[in-house]
C-alpha cells in the first residue's frame, strides 16, 4: 500500500493516511472533525481505536455524530446543540488504563534523500548538463594552477637525473669571479662540508697552475665549427678529472690507462680536436732539432700509438708537456653532424642535439688521470702573491698607495740589487726586510715620480741634445760646402737606461725608511700587515724580477699559491629522495651545482616563478568561480522546489531533511565535476609536460599531478556545498509551509 497513490486508497485508507499525516509533527493536540465520515462500521470502529490509542498520551477532540461512539471511546463527552452546550458527562465506566504509545519523529532516510535528490536533477537536465561543465571547468583551471604554483624545481631536477641516462653531478664555488679564477677553487673545509652533505664517494677535478698560471694547450687552427667551438672556452685550460686506479681500470678505453704522472686519458672530443686542429708538441723537427711543432694525428689509434709530448703552456712559456695513454672510448656519434656546421645552424635545424651537446660538454679540455699520479706531477713551485686572490696596500709617509705593479714574491734565488751605494748579490732577506722594484719608488712618491714617465722626460732630453748637435752640423755643411760634418753617435738606450736607474734611485729612493705593507684576502676581506725596511732596489732585468717586491719566504709562504688546485667535484647518484634532500639543503648563496639538465631546468623555473603570482590569483578567481556557479545552481533548484518544500514541511518534514535532500544534491554534481576534473588534469598534465619536452633533449615533468591537492580541493568544495545548501534551507524554515508554497 505505501507505494500507491492517495487516489487508489479507501475511505478508510485516506483516514487513516490523514491521521498519520496529522501525527508526523507529534502535535500536543489533535482535532478530529467527523472522523470517521462516509466510513463503514468497520472503519468507523478501526478509526476510533487509533484515536483512543493516540488520546493516552496526546489530547485528542473529536467532532462527531455517533452518539453511541462517543460514549464508547471518550472520557468526556460535551453535547451541543444549536451551538449551545447541552450536557457535559464524565465516562467513568472507560478504563483509566495508561498504554504506552510511541510516536516516532519524522525522518527521512539517506536512500529515500538520494532518490528525491535525483528526482530533483532529472527534471533540469540541460541546466544540470551546464552547471556540471562549468563546475568541472572551474575545478580543473583551479587545479591546473594550484599544481603550477605547487612548482618544485628540486624535486623536478631529481627526477629528471633519476629517469635520464647522465647522473653525473658538478659542485663548484660559487661567487662573483670568473670560471678561471683561482677564487673559485675549493678549500679543504669547503670539500669537508660538501662532503657531508652529499654523503656519497665523489671525485676531485683540479687544474695545475704554474707562476700563477693554469696550464694550457695550444691548437694549430682552431675552428668555428660549433662541435669544436667548445675548444676555446677558458684559453683551453686543462681540467684533470681524479680517478681512482678501480675507477680506470673499469674505463673502456683506446689505448692504456695512465702508468706515470705526465700521461692522461681523454674524451672523444678531445681527440676530435686534435685531428681536425693539430695541436702543439715537443718533437725532432725536420733539422733534427728538440722543439715546438705542429701535429696533425690521422684518428684515434694514431694519438694513442705515438704519445706525442703536448706541449703545456704558462705565461706563454711552454715549459710542460703530458703524453695521452688512452681515449675514452664511448659513442658520441649523434653529435656528428655537429662537425659540419656552425652554431646558428646547430641552433635552428638541429637544435635537440646541439642543446644536449652544450649541456654535457662545458668544455672539451676535461682529462682523466690517475689522482696518486698527478700529485707526483713535477711543477716549479709559485713564488708570487696571486693579485687575483689578495690585494697590496702600501703605507709609507702616512698615505696608502695601491700599486699596479705591487706583486710580493720570496726571495728564492740570489739576485743583484743596488743598495744606495754599490751593487750587491744578495741570497738571504731578514724577516724585517724587503727589496722594491724599481716601479714602487714612483709609487711611493705619491705617484709623481713613476719610473717610466721619469725615464722618457730623461731620454727625451738626451735625444733632443743629440738632435741638436746633428742639426748643428748639417748647418755647418751648409754654409761651408768644404766643411766635413762631424759623426754624432746614436744614443746608447742600453747605457742611458742603466745611468738612469742609479740617477733615479740616488735621487728618488727611499733605501733605510720603513714602510707597512697590508695583504688583504679578495674573497675574506681578512687582512695582515708587515713592516719592512728598504734594503735596497732590484737593478736592470733579471729574468723580469725587476716587477716583484722580495721579502723573506716565511712572510709570504701562505698566501703563494699551490701547483694543484681543486676546482670542482664530480659524483654519480641514482637515488630519488637523496637527490631531493641535496638540492633542497645546499647552499646556494656559496657553491653551484650543475648536471646536464640544471640550465634547461632554471630556465623552465625561471619562466613558472615570473607568472608563480599570476597562477595564484588565476587559482583563487577559479574557485570562486567555481563556488559561484554552485552556489547559485543550488539557490535556483531551490527556489524552483518551493511548493515541494513548503507541502514536505507541512507534512512534517524536518529541516535538516529537508537540508539532506538540497545538500545531496550538490554533492552529487559536485562528485560529478570532481571525478571528470580530476581526468582532465590527469591527462592535462601528461599534456602540458610532453609539451614541455617537446623541444628538450630530455622528457622533464615541471608540472607534478598532486594528490594532496586533489584531496583539499575536494574538502574545500564540500564543504562550499555545505553551505551553500544550508543557507537558503535555513531561510526558507523562518516562514510558515503555506507561506512557502504560495511564495510568500
Amino acid at each position: 500500500m505505501e507505494d500507491r497513490n492517495i487516489n487508489e486508497l479507501s475511505g478508510g485508507e485516506k483516514q487513516r493516511v490523514s491521521i498519520a499525516r496529522a501525527m508526523i509533527k507529534n502535535p500536543n493536540i489533535i482535532l478530529a472533525d467527523e472522523p470517521t465520515g462516509n466510513l463503514d462500521s468497520t472503519n468507523s470502529e478501526n478509526i476510533f481505536n487509533i484515536l483512543k490509542q493516540i488520546s493516552y498520551a496526546k489530547l485528542v477532540v473529536v467532532v462527531t455524530h455517533d452518539r453511541d461512539a462517543a460514549y464508547k471511546y471518550g472520557n468526556e463527552v460535551i453535547e451541543i446543540s444549536d451551538g449551545t452546550v447541552t450536557n457535559i458527562v464524565q465516562n467513568t465506566e472507560l478504563t483509566t488504563e495508561t498504554k504506552s504509545l510511541v510516536i516516532r519523529k519524522s525522518k527521512l532516510s539517506l536512500l529515500k534523500a538520494i532518490s528525491f535528490a535525483f528526482t530533483n536533477l532529472k527534471k533540469k537536465k540541460i541546466r544540470l548538463f551546464i552547471s556540471i561543465l562549468l563546475v568541472t571547468v572551474s575545478l580543473f583551471l583551479f587545479g591546473y594552477t594550484s599544481f603550477l604554483t605547487n612548482f618544485n624545481i628540486n624535486k623536478m631536477h631529481a627526477d629528471a637525473i633519476n629517469r635520464g641516462n647522465d647522473k653525473l653531478i658538478t659542485i663548484s664555488k660559487n661567487n662573483n669571479a670568473t670560471d678561471i679564477n683561482p677564487l673559485k677553487n675549493l678549500t679543504e673545509d669547503d670539500i669537508n662540508n660538501i662532503s657531508k652533505l652529499i654523503n656519497t664517494d665523489y671525485t676531485n677535478v683540479s687544474r695545475l697552475n704554474a707562476n700563477n698560471e693554469y696550464l694550457t694547450v695550444n691548437f694549430v687552427n682552431p675552428s668555428d665549427l660549433c662541435y669544436y667551438e667548445k675548444g676555446s672556452i677558458n684559453s683551453n685550460i686543462l681540467s684533470f678529472i681524479e680517478y681512482s686506479n678501480e675507477k680506470i681500470n673499469n674505463l673502456k678505453l683506446i689505448g692504456n690507462v695512465p702508468s706515470n704522472s705526465d700521461e692522461i686519458i681523454v674524451n672523444k672530443f678531445f681527440a676530435d680536436y686534435m685531428i681536425e686542429n693539430g695541436i702543439t708538441i715537443y718533437d725532432y723537427d725536420k733539422d733534427k732539432k728538440l722543439t715546438n711543432i705542429d701535429y696533425f694525428p690521422k684518428d684515434y689509434n694514431e694519438i694513442v700509438n705515438d704519445k706525442k709530448k703536448i706541449v703545456l703552456y704558462s705565461n706563454g712559456n711552454g715549459n710542460y708537456t703530458l703524453t695521452i695513454s688512452g681515449i675514452l672510448d664511448e659513442d658520441i656519434s649523434k653529435f656528428d653532424k655537429l662537425k659540419t656546421i656552425n652554431e646558428n645552424e646547430a641552433k635552428t635545424d638541429y637544435k635537440k642535439i646541439y642543446d644536449e651537446f652544450n649541456n654535457k660538454i662545458e668544455t672539451i679540455f676535461d682529462v682523466i688521470v690517475n689522482k696518486d699520479l698527478i700529485k707526483d706531477y713535477n711543477i716549479s713551485k709559485n713564488t708570487v702573491v696571486d693579485l687575483m686572490l689578495y690585494t697590496t696596500i702600501y703605507n709609507y709617509d702616512n698615505k696608502k698607495y695601491y700599486p699596479m705593479m705591487g706583486y710580493m714574491s720570496e726571495k728564492s734565488k740570489e739576485i743583484t740589487i743596488y743598495d744606495g751605494k754599490d751593487f750587491k748579490k744578495i741570497n738571504e732577506l731578514s724577516n724585517n726586510e724587503i727589496i722594491l722594484n724599481i716601479d714602487s719608488i714612483g709609487v711611493l712618491n705619491s705617484n709623481d715620480r713613476l719610473w717610466s714617465s721619469e725615464y722618457q722626460k730623461y731620454y727625451d732630453k738626451l735625444k733632443n741634445e743629440r738632435d741638436a748637435k746633428v742639426k748643428a752640423e748639417e748647418d755647418k755643411a751648409l754654409k761651408d760646402p768644404e766643411y766635413i760634418i762631424k759623426k754624432i753617435p746614436e744614443l746608447d738606450t742600453e747605457k742611458i737606461q742603466k745611468e738612469f736607474h742609479k740617477y733615479y734611485i740616488d735621487t728618488y729612493g727611499i733605501i733605510g725608511k720603513n714602510i707597512t705593507i697590508d695583504i688583504v684576502d679578495n674573497n675574506s676581506n681578512n687582512s695582515s700587515s708587515n713592516t719592512y725596511t728598504v734594503i735596497g732596489y732590484v737593478y736592470g732585468n733579471q729574468d723580469l724580477n725587476d716587477v716583484y717586491n722580495f721579502v723573506n719566504s716565511e712572510n709570504i709562504s701562505k698566501y703563494l699559491r699551490n701547483n694543484h688546485e681543486i676546482n670542482k667535484i664530480y659524483f654519480n647518484l641514482n637515488d630519488k629522495e637523496k637527490l631531493k634532500n641535496i638540492f633542497d639543503n645546499f647552499d646556494y648563496k656559496k657553491y653551484s651545482i650543475n648536471t646536464i639538465y640544471t640550465s634547461t631546468i632554471d630556465t623552465i623555473s625561471k619562466t613558472i616563478s615570473k607568472t608563480e603570482k599570476l597562477f595564484k590569483y588565476l587559482s583563487i578567481g577559479f574557485l570562486i568561480l567555481g563556488i559561484i556557479i554552485l552556489t547559485n545552481y543550488i539557490i535556483v533548484t531551490i527556489n524552483s522546489n518551493k511548493k515541494q518544500i513548503g507541502i514536505l514541511r507541512s507534512l512534517g518534514t524536518k529541516q535538516s531533511d529537508l537540508f539532506k535532500i538540497y545538500y545531496l544534491e550538490s554533492i552529487i554534481i559536485v562528485t560529478i565535476s570532481y571525478i571528470f576534473s580530476t581526468i582532465l588534469l590527469y591527462f592535462g598534465v601528461i599534456i602540458s609536460n610532453n609539451i614541455i619536452s617537446k623541444d628538450l633533449f630530455f622528457n622533464v615533468k615541471p608540472i607534478v599531478f598532486n594528490i594532496n591537492s586533489l584531496l583539499y580541493m575536494f574538502i574545500l568544495i564540500i564543504l562550499i556545498s555545505f553551505v551553500s545548501s544550508v543557507l537558503p534551507i535555513i531561510s526558507l524554515s523562518k516562514k510558515k509551509p503555506i507561506d512557502v508554497i504560495y511564495d510568500k
